[in-house]
């Protein structure tokens, strides 16, 4: 019997697949699939992956180029596991990652269980712990609210601070729950969809447990698709917010609670969208750039998440800020926001 099948998406990834074919195939749980969906590389990734499927866990398919979500999805199509698992191509896990969390979901009879991560960045490394806050890892419904809750936001409108972060590599899922309830990845959504993807399951899951362990190195790139310029950028996160209170409204959580973290994680994406059209890689003129910023600003939902805002509760820099995204001063706030990019890459003296 297949325990879990874990589905590794990859593009154009010949520079680091290797490190975490080889981190998989250490597993200490042996009864294991391994699938490889090669969403259209155009460099030697898949014949590096095919090297190794002498490994009969080992499988590899290929496909066109349809995103990352779309090659997901193949994969959940091909797993024949209890659980699922994901990895991504450039990252690495512990040898006892999936027997550990086998083990753990099975006793407590759980839909899902998350662990915490590794974060690896110019050589630092950062342990980032699951924080549930005093809940026992076996309080399931206590378990679930946390997540989902923290998941949306934080306390802090303006900060990323005491956001749990909703990627799908750190969970592995029962796989008849997620076949059943017909839970797959937005094949619209070009970000945030493994967000997306674990709140819906999240929503739809009977028991939760959480391990105490980081097992999962999540490296990170400079060159990841969040962080270069999209054009796109402020349409998906328009996309994405409304998928997400759509699945939030249905739920029993839905209240003045979680309504006012989804305006604080909206202010958030909305200043991230603001960072996008300030940063290098678009051939758009100051103007253009401007008047994204203004149309940004005005968002009828972002101006009124940000009336919300205590704005006593900040400093003068902060202050500052919002007193521009308020008023919708589209040179300034370019100009106040690419001087915060250069001071936080040490370009100012």
């Amino acid at each position: 019997m297949i325990k879990v099948s874990i589905i590794v998406p990859f593009y154009n990834a010949e520079c680091g697949i290797r490190k975490t074919i080889e981190s998989i195939q250490r597993q200490s749980l042996k009864e294991i699939e391994v699938i490889f969906v090669d969403d259209g590389s155009t460099d030697e990734s898949a014949s590096l992956v095919d090297s190794y499927t002498a490994d009969e866990r080992i499988k590899l398919v290929r496909k066109e180029n349809e995103g990352v979500s779309s090659a997901r999805n193949r994969g959940i199509a091909e797993a024949r596991g209890e659980y699922i698992g994901f990895v991504d191509s450039d990252d690495w896990i512990e040898k006892d990652m999936y027997k550990e969390m086998y083990s753990l979901a099975v006793e407590s009879g759980a839909d899902i269980c998350i662990c915490g991560f590794v974060r690896e960045r110019d050589g630092y490394t950062e342990n980032e712990d699951l924080n549930l806050s005093g809940i026992n890892g076996a309080d399931s419904e206590a378990i679930k609210k946390q997540l989902v809750f923290s998941m949306v936001s934080g306390e802090d409108p303006l900060k990323w601070d005491g956001i749990f972060m909703g990627s799908v590599w750190r969970m592995i899922y029962r796989r008849n729950t997620i076949l059943e309830q017909s839970i797959l990845f937005d094949e619209e959504l070009a970000i945030m969809e493994d967000t997306v993807f674990c709140l819906e399951s999240l929503l739809a899951s009977g028991n939760i447990v959480a391990s105490d362990k980081s097992y999962y190195h999540y490296v990170y790139s400079s060159d990841s698709a969040v962080n270069r310029y999209r054009e796109d950028f402020y349409d998906q996160i328009k996309a994405v917010s409304k998928r997400t209170r759509d699945l939030l409204e249905k739920s029993s959580y839905y209240g003045e609670e979680l309504e006012k973290r989804m305006s604080w994680r909206y202010i958030k994406l909305c200043i991230w969208a603001i960072v996008n059209e300030v940063g290098a890689g678009t051939e758009k003129s100051f103007g253009e750039k401007t008047r994204c910023i203004s149309e940004i600003c005005e968002d009828a939902h972002f101006k009124n998440s940000i009336a919300k805002v205590k704005k006593s509760n900040y400093n003068f820099r902060n202050r500052i800020k919002l007193f521009l995204l308020e008023r919708n001063m589209g040179t300034i706030l370019y100009f106040y926001f690419k001087l915060a990019e250069k001071s936080k890459k040490g370009e100012l003296q």
